[in-house]
Protein backbone atom coordinates (compact mmCIF):
# COMPACT_ATOMS: atom_id res chain seq x y z
CA UNK A 1 0.00 0.00 0.00
CA UNK A 2 1.49 3.32 -1.05
CA UNK A 3 1.68 6.20 1.41
CA UNK A 4 -0.63 9.16 0.83
CA UNK A 5 0.81 12.60 0.11
CA UNK A 6 -0.83 15.93 0.86
CA UNK A 7 0.58 18.79 -1.20
CA UNK A 8 0.94 22.36 0.02
CA UNK A 9 1.93 25.51 -1.87
CA UNK A 10 2.06 29.19 -0.98
CA UNK A 11 2.66 32.26 -3.08
CA UNK A 12 2.83 35.89 -1.99
CA UNK A 13 3.19 38.46 -4.80
CA UNK A 14 6.35 40.58 -4.75
CA UNK A 15 8.24 42.92 -7.12
CA UNK A 16 10.25 40.03 -8.62
CA UNK A 17 7.27 37.68 -8.85
CA UNK A 18 8.40 36.43 -12.25
CA UNK A 19 11.39 34.84 -10.52
CA UNK A 20 9.25 32.97 -8.01
CA UNK A 21 7.48 29.65 -8.46
CA UNK A 22 3.71 30.10 -8.54
CA UNK A 23 1.29 27.74 -6.85
CA UNK A 24 0.64 25.60 -9.93
CA UNK A 25 4.36 25.28 -10.61
CA UNK A 26 4.94 24.20 -7.00
CA UNK A 27 2.17 21.62 -7.29
CA UNK A 28 3.67 20.35 -10.54
CA UNK A 29 7.05 19.80 -8.86
CA UNK A 30 5.40 18.14 -5.86
CA UNK A 31 3.43 15.73 -8.08
CA UNK A 32 6.57 14.76 -9.96
CA UNK A 33 8.29 14.03 -6.68
CA UNK A 34 5.36 11.87 -5.51
CA UNK A 35 5.36 9.96 -8.78
CA UNK A 36 9.06 9.19 -8.49
CA UNK A 37 8.78 8.12 -4.85
CA UNK A 38 5.60 6.10 -5.24
CA UNK A 39 3.40 8.43 -3.18
CA UNK A 40 -0.33 8.77 -3.88
CA UNK A 41 -1.52 12.38 -3.97
CA UNK A 42 -4.63 12.51 -1.78
CA UNK A 43 -5.06 16.27 -1.53
CA UNK A 44 -3.61 19.66 -2.45
CA UNK A 45 -3.96 22.89 -0.49
CA UNK A 46 -2.62 26.39 -1.00
CA UNK A 47 -2.51 29.93 0.36
CA UNK A 48 -2.33 32.69 -2.25
CA UNK A 49 -1.26 36.22 -1.47
CA UNK A 50 -0.54 35.38 2.17
CA UNK A 51 2.74 36.05 3.95
CA UNK A 52 4.63 33.10 5.35
CA UNK A 53 5.93 35.03 8.34
CA UNK A 54 3.72 33.01 10.69
CA UNK A 55 1.54 29.92 10.39
CA UNK A 56 -1.49 31.79 11.70
CA UNK A 57 -4.26 32.92 9.35
CA UNK A 58 -3.18 30.44 6.67
CA UNK A 59 -6.26 28.28 6.11
CA UNK A 60 -4.64 26.25 3.35
CA UNK A 61 -1.75 25.19 5.56
CA UNK A 62 -4.02 24.36 8.47
CA UNK A 63 -6.24 22.25 6.22
CA UNK A 64 -3.21 20.45 4.77
CA UNK A 65 -1.86 19.65 8.25
CA UNK A 66 -5.27 18.39 9.39
CA UNK A 67 -5.59 16.19 6.31
CA UNK A 68 -2.09 14.70 6.46
CA UNK A 69 -2.48 13.92 10.16
CA UNK A 70 -5.80 12.20 9.48
CA UNK A 71 -4.33 9.89 6.84
CA UNK A 72 -0.93 9.64 8.58
CA UNK A 73 0.71 10.53 5.31
CA UNK A 74 3.38 12.92 4.07
CA UNK A 75 3.00 16.68 3.81
CA UNK A 76 4.89 17.60 0.64
CA UNK A 77 6.04 21.15 -0.16
CA UNK A 78 8.53 22.45 -2.70
CA UNK A 79 10.61 24.58 -0.32
CA UNK A 80 10.91 25.21 3.41
CA UNK A 81 9.93 28.87 3.04
CA UNK A 82 6.55 27.78 1.65
CA UNK A 83 5.82 25.98 4.93
CA UNK A 84 7.39 28.21 7.59
CA UNK A 85 9.79 31.12 7.90
CA UNK A 86 10.79 30.77 11.55
CA UNK A 87 12.43 27.86 13.31
CA UNK A 88 9.73 27.93 16.00
CA UNK A 89 6.97 27.41 13.45
CA UNK A 90 8.99 24.87 11.50
CA UNK A 91 9.69 22.75 14.58
CA UNK A 92 6.10 23.14 15.80
CA UNK A 93 4.75 21.77 12.52
CA UNK A 94 7.29 18.94 12.46
CA UNK A 95 6.46 17.88 16.02
CA UNK A 96 2.73 18.06 15.37
CA UNK A 97 3.07 15.80 12.35
CA UNK A 98 5.32 13.31 14.16
CA UNK A 99 2.86 13.15 17.05
CA UNK A 100 0.16 12.08 14.60
CA UNK A 101 2.55 9.65 12.85
CA UNK A 102 2.73 11.86 9.75
CA UNK A 103 5.83 13.11 7.96
CA UNK A 104 7.08 16.18 6.16
CA UNK A 105 8.93 16.29 2.85
CA UNK A 106 10.70 19.41 1.52
CA UNK A 107 11.69 18.75 -2.09
CA UNK A 108 14.14 21.57 -2.72
CA UNK A 109 16.18 20.76 0.39
CA UNK A 110 15.87 17.00 -0.10
CA UNK A 111 14.50 16.63 3.44
CA UNK A 112 12.28 13.81 4.64
CA UNK A 113 11.32 13.61 8.31
CA UNK A 114 10.45 9.93 8.00
CA UNK A 115 14.15 9.32 8.69
CA UNK A 116 16.15 10.39 11.80
CA UNK A 117 18.77 12.07 9.62
CA UNK A 118 16.08 13.93 7.73
CA UNK A 119 14.59 15.32 10.95
CA UNK A 120 17.99 16.59 12.13
CA UNK A 121 18.79 18.23 8.80
CA UNK A 122 15.29 19.76 8.67
CA UNK A 123 15.84 21.58 11.97
CA UNK A 124 19.29 22.73 10.88
CA UNK A 125 17.95 24.17 7.61
CA UNK A 126 15.13 25.92 9.48
CA UNK A 127 17.64 27.48 11.89
CA UNK A 128 19.88 28.69 9.07
CA UNK A 129 16.90 30.19 7.20
CA UNK A 130 15.82 32.12 10.28
CA UNK A 131 19.38 33.30 10.95
CA UNK A 132 19.59 34.68 7.41
CA UNK A 133 16.33 36.62 7.87
CA UNK A 134 17.53 38.05 11.18
CA UNK A 135 20.77 39.21 9.56
CA UNK A 136 18.82 40.93 6.79
CA UNK A 137 16.52 42.54 9.36
CA UNK A 138 19.49 43.79 11.39
CA UNK A 139 21.17 45.30 8.31
CA UNK A 140 17.92 47.02 7.39
CA UNK A 141 17.56 48.40 10.92
CA UNK A 142 21.11 49.80 10.88
CA UNK A 143 20.53 51.43 7.50
CA UNK A 144 17.28 53.02 8.73
CA UNK A 145 18.97 54.41 11.84
CA UNK A 146 21.78 55.89 9.77
CA UNK A 147 19.21 57.43 7.47
CA UNK A 148 17.44 59.04 10.45
CA UNK A 149 20.74 60.19 11.95
CA UNK A 150 21.34 62.15 8.76
CA UNK A 151 18.01 63.88 9.22
CA UNK A 152 16.14 62.09 6.45
CA UNK A 153 12.57 60.87 6.79
CA UNK A 154 11.88 57.15 6.48
CA UNK A 155 8.16 57.20 7.28
CA UNK A 156 5.19 59.54 7.62
CA UNK A 157 5.43 59.43 11.42
CA UNK A 158 8.74 60.72 12.80
CA UNK A 159 10.33 58.56 15.52
CA UNK A 160 10.12 59.77 19.10
CA UNK A 161 12.55 62.63 19.67
CA UNK A 162 12.25 63.96 16.13
CA UNK A 163 9.90 66.18 14.15
CA UNK A 164 9.48 67.18 10.53
CA UNK A 165 11.66 70.09 9.52
CA UNK A 166 9.34 73.10 8.88
CA UNK A 167 11.72 74.22 6.13
CA UNK A 168 12.00 70.84 4.40
CA UNK A 169 9.28 68.20 4.73
CA UNK A 170 11.72 65.50 3.60
CA UNK A 171 14.01 66.00 6.57
CA UNK A 172 13.79 65.57 10.33
CA UNK A 173 15.08 67.76 13.14
CA UNK A 174 15.34 66.99 16.83
CA UNK A 175 12.34 67.75 19.03
CA UNK A 176 13.82 69.46 22.10
CA UNK A 177 11.36 68.33 24.80
CA UNK A 178 11.30 64.73 23.61
CA UNK A 179 15.09 64.62 23.40
CA UNK A 180 15.25 65.62 27.07
CA UNK A 181 12.92 62.75 27.96
CA UNK A 182 15.08 60.37 25.94
CA UNK A 183 18.11 61.49 27.96
CA UNK A 184 16.18 60.75 31.17
CA UNK A 185 15.18 57.32 29.91
CA UNK A 186 18.75 56.44 28.95
CA UNK A 187 20.09 57.68 32.29
CA UNK A 188 17.58 55.61 34.27
CA UNK A 189 18.29 52.60 32.10
CA UNK A 190 22.02 52.95 32.79
CA UNK A 191 21.14 52.84 36.50
CA UNK A 192 19.60 49.42 35.94
CA UNK A 193 15.91 50.35 35.85
CA UNK A 194 13.63 48.05 33.85
CA UNK A 195 11.32 49.23 31.06
CA UNK A 196 8.19 49.12 33.20
CA UNK A 197 9.81 50.99 36.10
CA UNK A 198 11.03 53.71 33.72
CA UNK A 199 7.50 54.02 32.31
CA UNK A 200 6.06 54.40 35.83
CA UNK A 201 8.69 56.99 36.78
CA UNK A 202 7.90 59.09 33.70
CA UNK A 203 4.22 58.85 34.57
CA UNK A 204 4.85 59.83 38.20
CA UNK A 205 6.76 62.92 37.08
CA UNK A 206 3.90 64.02 34.84
CA UNK A 207 5.81 63.46 31.61
CA UNK A 208 3.35 62.34 28.95
CA UNK A 209 4.11 60.31 25.81
CA UNK A 210 3.53 61.81 22.37
CA UNK A 211 0.20 60.00 22.04
CA UNK A 212 -2.07 58.47 24.65
CA UNK A 213 -2.20 59.20 28.36
CA UNK A 214 0.34 56.74 29.74
CA UNK A 215 3.68 55.19 28.88
CA UNK A 216 4.05 51.53 27.94
CA UNK A 217 7.13 49.41 28.50
CA UNK A 218 7.23 48.58 24.77
CA UNK A 219 7.56 52.29 23.98
CA UNK A 220 10.50 52.58 26.35
CA UNK A 221 12.17 49.54 24.79
CA UNK A 222 11.83 50.99 21.27
CA UNK A 223 13.17 54.39 22.32
CA UNK A 224 16.22 52.82 23.97
CA UNK A 225 16.88 50.53 21.00
CA UNK A 226 16.67 53.44 18.57
CA UNK A 227 19.00 55.58 20.68
CA UNK A 228 21.78 52.98 20.77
Amino acid sequence: MTKQAILYARFSPRPNAQECDGIERQFELCRKHCEIHNLTVAGAYSDAGISGKTIKDRPGLQAAIEHVCKVKGVLVAYSLSRIARSIQDAIRISLELRKQKADLCIIQANLDTSTPGGRVVYHIFAALAEFEREMISERTKVAMLEYQANGKRVSNLPPYGWQIDPQDSKRLVKQHDEQLIIELILAWRSEGLGYRKIARRLQDQGLKPRTGVSWHHAQIRRIIARAK
